[in-house]
């Protein structure tokens, strides 16, 4: 199979940045974000967070930095494209309700002084109950259901099988029913 200069270079940065050399990973941002955020820009109408996103993909890259990849060039895009989806996703769901502000809670928060505190007393309870889960069940509650996140993204983030966090997202909600139900009685 042959590669092309920039292919080489690319596999030449990877391998200096697999054994901890950062100034390799710093070519290779400056190399690619500019490329990335013309894509975000060609994938989206929005401008404002396109560098987020951009740095976002960044941080998957690190994260699965030891893993091989052949062809960063398509490999970063696709990263892009998840978070873009992910990004326009979660707009469209703020759209949908536009005066509902949910802080990653399935309710919303209000400016009414005695819902306030009733709220709060939820908020408080709720992330108690969250807090008393075990490591991989909170995690993977907060990551989905409170911040909204995918199974498949946050997977790819802890470099697991989707099931393996669907499962354990399941289980985290079951104790949470659990854990309202012991004190409702």
């Amino acid at each position: 199979m042959e590669t092309d200069d920039h292919t080489e270079l690319d596999i030449k940065l990877l391998a200096r940045y697999a054994t901890g050399d950062e100034s390799a990973f710093l070519a290779l941002y400056e190399h690619y974000a500019p490329l990335l955020r013309i894509w975000a820009a060609a994938l989206k109408s929005h401008h404002d967070d396109i560098e987020d996103i951009v740095q976002q993909v960044f941080s998957d890259f690190h994260t699965h930095r030891h893993e091989t990849i052949p062809y960063l060039h398509g490999y970063l895009h696709n990263l892009l494209h998840y978070r873009v989806t992910d990004h326009i996703r979660y707009v469209l769901r703020l759209r949908r309700n536009p005066g509902r502000e949910t802080h990653g809670y399935d309710f919303a928060i209000d400016d009414d002084p005695a819902r306030l505190v009733g709220q709060t007393e939820t908020t408080k309870l709720l992330r108690s109950l969250v807090a008393q889960l075990p490591d991989r069940e909170r995690n993977c509650v907060e990551q989905v259901h409170l911040m909204g996140r995918s199974c498949r993204d946050y997977a790819n983030e802890l470099n697991t099988h989707v099931n393996n966090v669907k499962r354990w997202t399941r289980k985290g909600l079951a104790r949470l029913r659990d854990y309202r139900c012991k004190l409702q009685d």
